[in-house]
């Protein structure tokens, strides 16, 4: 399969944020999808990954499309899939929720099944879908072709794929509605259109037979674990079985509806995965990332003083998202701090284009606060906006000064946020 190790980094680590909310809330429904942060990255972030399989295909516009939007469906419907069957992990026998260890241990194989296992296998069936789909699209209608149906034709091949090699029927033929490829799991068939005067036409009846029992297995349940596999993705413009186990789950129907709007929703974001949510009369424009965790309690903070810049400042301003410094998106959005002594980190806002990280304190000691929040703040960016501990501002602006000059701290702004109002306490004479 072509996906490397690094590829799973940022699912693996959203997945972690989604089950430890999971348990500090408790329970699980559908519903939570629509509003919950960490949720939502892990349908995007599984989204990711399945995405790679349209790469690098000739598709129309609007086939394109559909199975983007198929993609999509599908990563929410996984998602609330896993979501659902750990929350049933959370209770003990007792009706209590479990200490956080215990949880986390009895759902490590859901969490290896759904983002390793089952995704390796879904991610191989997208390939051979899409691909299966794209030459849907390009066969033609014309009575002078049929569709000839091929397995890899080797010593791998399933005993019960093998009878549908060379079956050849016209392209308006209802075989082609349910046995055109992939007809399973790492099911590497295919079908190719060859011309109707040099090949002879197969029987319809007998060749839906075939195809019935390479697509039948009966599980422990007595259903037909294959019978997902029974559709023509290219006709229906999927990429994913309509009939897939994840649409049967408790909730799957509303969690799609949700996705659907969540999709929807990431449509409006500009190529960058950003929102903008306020312009004002001087120009200046705030800006959120799609990834944005609204759910931080300094999400409030960070809108206030995106908010000063852009209407006092005219500037355009963006909040960041928190990214995995292995995601492609990372390195793209985060471009500028790759090779510095910044790589790996996400500030917190980006105001005309440069980074400032936002800070705020929790100790009740005026000093000690300042000195926390300068620390933290500038082990993300060289420009910070702390909040008012209730020291003086020449206190503030000694402190900063004693890191500049005497400890050589590279330092390029502070500023100082009083409730919804900022005021700029020290700014790096060579910055300006």
């Amino acid at each position: 399969m072509g996906l490397g190790k690094d590829i799973f980094k940022p699912l693996l680590n959203a997945v972690e944020k989604a089950f430890k909310k999971l348990h500090s809330n408790g329970k699980y429904k559908p519903e939570d999808l629509a509003k919950t942060a960490a949720y939502q990255n892990v349908i995007r972030e599984t989204n990711n990954i399945l995405s790679r399989s349209l790469k690098d295909n000739d598709l129309s516009e609007g086939i394109l499309k559909s199975l983007q939007n198929d993609v999509f469906v599908f990563s929410g419907l996984k998602t609330h899939a896993q979501l659902f069957e750990a929350s049933r992990q959370l209770l003990t026998k007792e009706k209590t929720i479990k200490p956080f260890e215990t949880f986390t241990r009895d759902i490590a194989k859901i969490k290896s099944n759904y983002n390793r296992n089952y995704l390796e296998a879904e991610y191989d069936f997208a390939v051979g879908s899409v691909q299966m789909a794209e030459r849907w699209s390009n066969f033609s209608d014309s009575e002078r072709y049929l569709l000839q149906y091929r397995t890899a034709n080797d010593d791998k091949v399933r005993v019960t794929h093998q009878p549908l090699h060379n079956i050849t029927l016209p392209k308006s033929d209802t075989f082609w509605d349910k046995f055109f490829p992939p007809n399973g799991w790492r099911c590497r068939c295919t079908t190719l259109q060859v011309l109707a005067h040099t090949n002879e036409q197969s029987n319809s009846k007998e060749a839906s037979k075939k195809g019935n029992k390479a697509t039948t297995q009966i599980g422990k349940s007595g259903k037909n674990k294959l019978e997902i596999f029974r559709f023509n993705a290219g006709r229906q413009k999927v990429v994913f079985p309509p009939k897939h186990p994840y649409r049967k789950v408790k909730g799957a129907t509303k969690a799609q509806a949700i996705t659907k709007a969540i999709g929807a929703k990431a449509s409006k974001f500009d190529e960058n995965g950003f929102l903008e949510v306020k312009k004002y009369k001087g120009g200046g424009t705030v800006h959120i990332h799609k990834d944005i965790n609204t759910d931080d309690r300094d999400f409030r903070h960070l809108v206030n003083s995106a908010k000063y810049f852009a209407k006092k400042r005219n500037a355009k301003v963006e909040l960041m998202p928190i990214l995995h410094r292995n995601s492609s998106e990372y390195k793209s959005l985060y471009a500028e701090l790759i090779n510095t002594k910044f790589e790996g980190k996400c500030p917190d806002l980006r105001i005309n284009g440069k980074f400032y990280e936002h800070e705020g304190f929790t100790t009740t000691k005026p000093k000690k606060a300042v000195k926390n929040m300068l620390n933290r703040g500038l082990k993300q960016a060289t420009s910070v906006i702390i909040e008012d501990s209730g020291v003086t501002d020449a206190y503030l602006l000694r402190n900063i000064k004693d890191r500049v000059f005497q400890f050589n701290q590279n330092i390029d702004e502070v500023w100082l946020k009083k409730g919804t109002k900022l005021k700029l306490i020290y700014k790096n004479a060579k910055t300006q």
